[in-house]
C-alpha cells in the first residue's frame, strides 16, 4: 500500500478555493439571490484540505459540503479541479517519484475519469508557468501546454476550438467577448470557461479587481463564471511554494 505523506497544502489552491466560494456568494447577493453561508462553507472545506485524508476521501467530503446547498452545485466540478491541483502539486510531489505509475493512482484515475472541467488544465498550466518562470499567454497555453495544434492532440483542438478561433478577442472589449460567447456557447465544450479564459489571458498580470467588478454587473454571465475568473486570478497572484502542515 502506498504510504501517504504528512498533509501538504498548496497555498494558491487554498486561496483560490476560498475565492471561488466567496465571490460566487457575493455575486448571488448582488443579483438578488438568496444568500449563502460562504464563511461556513469555506471553513468546512479548509478543514478538508488540511486534513490527512486520502485524495478520494477529500473529494467525497467536499462533494458532501457542496451538495448540502443546492445553490453551490454549479461549483462542484470546479472544486474537484482545485482538489486535484492540490493533490498533484503538493501531495504527489512528496511521494515516491513513481507514484503516477502506481495502482493507487490508476484507481484514482478510474474513479474520477468523468470528474472535473478544463479549469484543471488551466490551473496546471499556471502552476507550471509560475514554477518555471515562463511568461503566461493564451498562445503558450494552447500550443506549448495543450499542444492543441499538434496532429496527435486533436481532442484538445476540438475542446478548445471556440477559443482557438476567437483569440483575436483578447484585444476586444467585454461586450464583444459576450456577443461571441452567445454565438458559440451552445456548441462549445468549454462554454463555462470561454469568458473567464479570455478575460484572464487578455491581462494575466492584473489583480483582477476591475475585471471582476465589471463582469459581475453583467447579469447574463452566470455567477459561477465570475467566481471562476476571480479564483484563477487568486491562484496566480498568490502563487508560492507549497506549505507543509504537520499534524504532530
Amino acid at each position: 500500500m502506498t504510504q501517504h505523506p504528512p498533509v501538504h497544502l498548496h497555498l494558491p489552491v487554498l486561496n483560490a478555493m476560498r475565492t471561488l466560494i466567496d465571490t460566487y456568494a457575493g455575486a448571488l447577493v448582488k443579483r438578488g439571490q438568496p444568500p449563502i453561508d460562504a464563511a461556513g462553507v469555506i471553513i468546512s472545506i479548509d478543514k478538508v484540505l488540511q486534513s490527512e485524508h486520502s485524495f478520494l476521501e477529500k473529494v467525497k467530503a467536499v462533494d458532501e459540503i457542496i451538495s448540502a446547498n443546492e445553490q453551490l452545485i454549479v461549483l462542484k466540478e470546479f472544486c474537484f479541479d482545485l482538489l486535484m491541483v492540490n493533490f498533484l502539486a503538493a501531495e504527489v510531489e512528496a511521494m515516491n517519484e513513481d507514484y503516477l505509475e502506481s495502482a493507487e493512482w490508476s484507481d484514482i484515475e478510474e474513479k474520477t475519469i468523468t470528474r472535473g472541467t478544463e479549469l484543471l488544465s488551466l490551473l496546471l498550466y499556471l502552476n507550471e508557468s509560475m514554477e518555471d518562470e515562463v511568461e503566461i499567454s493564451l498562445h503558450d497555453f494552447l500550443t506549448e501546454f495543450l499542444l492543441a495544434d499538434d496532429d496527435e492532440f486533436q481532442d484538445e483542438h476540438h475542446i478548445y476550438e471556440s477559443i482557438i478561433t476567437n483569440q483575436h478577442l483578447l484585444e476586444a472589449d467585454l461586450d464583444e467577448m459576450i456577443a461571441t460567447w452567445n454565438d458559440v456557447k451552445e456548441d462549445s465544450e468549454i462554454a463555462d470557461l470561454f469568458i473567464p479564459m479570455l478575460i484572464f489571458f487578455a491581462d494575466s498580470e492584473t489583480s483582477g479587481e476591475e475585471e471582476i467588478a465589471e463582469l459581475i454587473k453583467v447579469d447574463s454571465i452566470p455567477a459561477e463564471q465570475v467566481a471562476v475568473l476571480d479564483a484563477v486570478y487568486s491562484f496566480k497572484n498568490s502563487f508560492q511554494s507549497s506549505i507543509q502542515i504537520n499534524s504532530n
